[in-house]
Parts: structure tokens; sequence; C-alpha cells
């Protein structure tokens, strides 16, 4: 996961082993389930005194979810690869605990 011009880009993978991510798979090779959402806390949000609107410059990132219909309509999973696993070896978590070290560093 990190940032990239378009925003949050996040790599994940399913857990085929579970129904429910076999049910994932499906949805989402035939396009019925493709948004994704985060939950997150703010840490850093100054406000905009212009605007009224909140920066988020910091955020604990928890999850990322994949969902119908996301809050953001440009949140979507643009890219369902094969079914073999990550060739590092590394699923979501990993790769989430890595851009948590990132940030706090």
């Amino acid at each position: 996961m990190f940032e990239d011009a378009y925003g949050l880009y996040v790599e994940g993978q399913l857990l085929l082993d579970v129904q429910k991510g076999r049910e994932a798979l499906a949805l989402l090779r035939v396009g019925a389930l493709s948004g994704l959402s985060i939950g997150y806390s703010p840490v850093r949000y100054p406000m905009d005194n212009e605007t009224g609107v909140r920066l988020l410059a910091e955020v604990d990132l928890w999850e990322v979810s994949l969902v119908t219909f996301p809050a953001n309509a440009a949140a979507n999973v643009t890219v369902v690869k094969s079914t073999f696993p990550h060739p590092k070896g590394e699923g979501l978590l990993s790769a989430l605990d890595r851009a948590i070290a990132a940030l706090a560093h």
C-alpha cells in the first residue's frame, strides 16, 4: 500500500480456503463487487479556515474492505489477478505492516 498520483494504491489477497473468499473472488471477476472502503482514525487534521474543510494530514488506517457501493466513487478494484499467492508470500496484512512501519520513520 502506498500513495500514488491517483490516491491510495492497495494490493490485497483473498483467502480462498474460506467460502467468503471464494465468493468474493467470483463477485470480483464478474464485476458485481468492485468498490473499496477504508476504516481509519484521524491523528492530525487541521482545519482550513477559509473553507472549513478538515485536512487529513495523518491517519491510522485500520482496514480496507471490499464493498458494493463505495462512499468514494473512485475507490475501486481495478485489477483481479490470478488465484496464485503473491510471489513474495505476503498478503494485505504484511503490506499494511510495511506501510505502517514506513510511515513511522
